[in-house]
């Protein structure tokens, strides 16, 4: 989505409704990524496809926290991670794992202490959190599920 042309069109709806139906449309299901905030059964589902250290993707967060602190029982948020090159992705990885191992709700903590700043200062940030192990099954399957939905969308 062309970021720039929607900025002047935040308070109408109608017009960004509009908008956001003409641009392409990727199925996404579960099997594509197990990362999930607010109710899983909602009938919105919203597929994030976000780069940990894009400053629009931060932004765009901080709006994904607004809506879940409003809507967390109407909808479901679903993360999908790319990275800007292969060195980048272990910030991909600590996030995944810190959601497989800490839970939805400390993940949402972490989620957003990384958004607002751990970003920044990703390998300092990330040793802090010495008990996210992330090597296991768990992080590498995820990992590829995300790889596999960018390759079948067309955003590797």
């Amino acid at each position: 989505m062309n970021i720039q042309k929607y900025r002047s069109l935040k308070s109408n709806t109608t017009v960004y409704q509009a908008l956001l139906s003409s641009e392409e449309y990727h199925e996404t299901t579960f099997d594509d990524s197990g990362i999930t905030f607010g109710n899983r059964n909602a009938k919105t589902r919203i597929t994030i496809l976000t780069n940990p250290h894009c400053n629009p993707c931060a932004k765009a967060h901080a709006k994904i926290e607004e809506l879940l602190e409003k809507s967390r029982e109407k909808v479901c948020v679903q993360y999908i991670f790319s990275s800007f090159n292969e060195e980048l992705s272990v910030s991909n990885r600590f996030l995944i794992a810190a959601w497989q191992q800490l839970g939805e709700q400390k993940a949402t903590e972490i989620y957003s202490q990384w958004y607002e700043e751990g970003k920044n200062h990703s390998r300092e940030f990330m040793d802090k959190w010495k008990n996210i192990d992330i090597h296991t099954h768990g992080v590498e399957d995820e990992m590829r599920k995300h790889v596999e939905w960018k390759k079948k969308t067309g955003y590797v």
